[in-house]
């Protein structure tokens, strides 16, 4: 059977989190959701059709572990990996970061070091912290694009430690250890005593021409002195299901290990753990051969992309799984630099490479788990996008009044004063061309314009009409151009030094070209958005204009919310807002017209 991966599923109104946490972590909702570690290809039918033939039976009662789920199991690993792992050796745990915290809590002591690898899985060292364990960091190599152990440093740091947790294969840099490395580490771990807890959840995940070697299978050093957790989540992408195993040889660490569960009840599992892993494994080889192919398809488009248009952004290649680390160390940014060029500019909602240790400073973890149609829009956001760092400033350009007015309306002290109010609508945003109407820009009711009022994140004048009324009221209204952008100024039509425009002293003629829009930087560090009208030989013709300037805007449509804004989500927004306001697509406003130019997703900017 062949898979269809290059279909759009939209997961709004799903509570998935890499959509409904876009708000939370960033204060927007216009990003690219590139971040979260799940994938947006369709769950298998299989799996699907596993649930609901369950859901037939009319009793959701309690349920035991069926030999099914061992066999499935056993079968699995065997084949992949030549692994005979029987019924006694499987624990289920409620996910294998529960697990990780599970383990932690059996093998060590408050007060005792337990060494790990960074950049790694932020899991890791959180729950080692909140367990009062010293974290003790042996940090990876990078060399040649791959990571690489120190294990000359390991061998030192490890005489202090209590506890050692590998991430097989590598999170974040997707690398696969080889069985030489492996039986290295498990030699000195076993020699000093020290447990091994291998996070193995994307074994399955393998790309074309890689193969996994899980940690117990090394040496007999290693199966006897680790505790292996794996799942089919990632593979299958059913994370939502928390399912995962731990797989353990040595009697006295299973028995340890198993009765730090059942202190919390937390090892039996629940009714759509157990037929759907079975399933999964049993039926869902050839869709994971197929997945594993297109999401190689997808890292050769990412890595090609960045070597022809963005070569200081360089992508670390996995060998295992569809995250891809990003090094970006070359752009000369700083961290917060960094987050703000792809989130203001490129819109993407990526990773924060320093949230995986200090060695991730300077990176940015993407998630290329999706249709390709959605990451080639990505990469074309990144290529119109200019990172302003590599540009030189613009000295002292005139910034249109609009800008003025909305800087001067998001001071803090204005909102602290005015009524917040969470309101989403949707509306048709027309203009008016030779006395006709023309649809400008949609938001529909399925993917409203939100805000909150008082924040000056709106015009004036849209805000005052909207705030007024209530939910399910209809609303039409025009704000003439001189309450909205003001007229077209042809004196705001200006000519730039070609030299501006270079990269490493090359002119950048694969952003700048006739038609496309570009992020400027004004002496005292304002952005604004710029139409390129035309390159001559010396200098680059750009309009400061906004693109609705002379025009009036006439709104019509409905309120869908209207209610008080809650402290956490005025909180978020301000924290957003980088005293320009807005979306950050260069717009005066979200909900005002921001057409097609600004870049944001659907044209409009929520």
């Amino acid at each position: 059977m062949e898979y269809n991966f290059d279909e759009i599923i939209d997961r709004k109104g799903t509570d998935a989190v890499k959509i409904e946490g876009l708000l939370s972590n960033w204060g927007r909702t216009d990003l690219l959701p590139m971040w979260v570690a799940d994938m947006d290809f369709r769950t298998p039918e299989f799996i699907i059709d596993a649930i609901r033939e369950r859901c037939e039976h009319e009793i959701l009662g309690y349920t035991v572990k069926p030999q099914r789920y061992f066999d499935a199991i056993h079968s699995w690993l065997d084949k992949r990996y030549n692994w005979n792992v029987t019924e006694e050796m499987i624990q289920f745990t409620p996910g294998v970061v529960a697990g990780l915290a599970f383990a932690i809590q059996c093998l060590t002591k408050p007060g005792d070091r337990v060494m790990m690898q960074t950049p790694v899985y932020h899991p890791f060292f959180i729950f080692t912290e909140k367990n009062e364990r010293e974290v003790v960091y042996n940090p990876l190599i990078l060399k040649d694009g791959k990571y690489r152990m120190n294990i000359p440093q390991f061998k030192e740091l490890i005489k202090t430690c209590k506890l050692f947790i590998l991430c097989n294969p590598h999170n974040p840099g997707g690398r696969i250890w080889t069985k030489e490395e492996l039986s290295e580490i498990a030699q000195i771990c076993h020699e000093n005593h020290v447990p091994v807890i291998s996070d193995e959840i994307h074994a399955g995940l393998a790309l074309p021409g890689h193969k996994h070697h899980p940690f117990a299978t090394v040496s007999e050093e290693a199966r006897m002195n680790s505790i292996t957790f794996m799942a089919a989540s990632k593979a299958f992408n059913i994370p939502g299901l928390s399912s995962a195993y731990a797989i353990i040889e040595n009697k006295t660490l299973k028995e340890r290990f198993t009765e730090q569960l059942e202190k919390t009840e937390s090892g039996s599992g629940h009714i759509f753990a157990f037929h759907t892993v079975a399933t999964a494994y049993e039926k869902g080889e050839e869709w994971l051969n197929q997945v594993t192919e297109y999401i190689q398809g997808n890292i050769d488009l990412l890595d090609s992309f960045l070597q022809s248009h963005t070569p200081k952004i360089k992508a670390i290649r996995p060998q295992a799984s569809y995250l891809v680390f990003l090094d970006c160390r070359s752009l000369g940014m700083t961290q917060q630099q960094l987050i703000d060029f792809f989130v203001e500019d490129a819109k993407l909602a990526l990773n924060d490479g320093a949230m995986f240790g200090k060695e991730g400073t300077g990176f940015m973890r993407m998630n290329v788990g999706c249709p390709r149609s959605i990451l080639q829009k990505a990469l074309n956001n990144l290529k119109f996008t200019l990172p302003i760092p590599e540009y030189k400033q613009i000295i002292r350009i005139f910034v249109d009044p609009y800008l003025r007015e909305l800087l001067i309306r998001n001071k803090k002290d204005q909102m602290e004063t005015v009524e917040n109010k969470y309101i989403t609508v949707a509306y048709k945003l027309y203009t008016m061309e030779d006395g006709e109407k023309e649809l400008f820009e949609e938001a529909k009711a399925e993917h409203p314009f939100q805000f909150i009022s008082g924040l000056g994140t709106t015009l004036e004048d849209f805000e005052n009409q909207i705030t007024a009324l209530s939910k399910g009221d209809k609303f039409d209204f025009t704000i003439p151009a001189d309450k909205a952008y003001g007229q077209y100024d042809e004196q705001h039509v200006i000519d730039l030094p070609k030299n501006i425009f270079e990269i490493d002293g090359k002119f950048d003629s694969e952003r700048i070209k006739e038609g496309n829009i570009v992020p400027l930087m004004t002496g005292d560090g304002q952005r604004v958005n710029a139409s390129v009208v035309e390159i001559k030989p010396d200098v680059v013709v750009v309009d400061l204009n906004h693109p609705l300037a002379g025009a009036d805007l006439i709104f019509e449509g409905e309120i869908l919310e209207s209610r008080p804004a809650t402290n956490e989500e005025i909180q978020e927004l301000v924290k957003m807002m980088s005293g320009e306001g807005g979306c950050g697509c260069g717009c005066d406003s979200c909900g005002d017209g921001c057409g097609d130019d600004c870049g944001c997703e659907g044209g409009h900017c929520h």
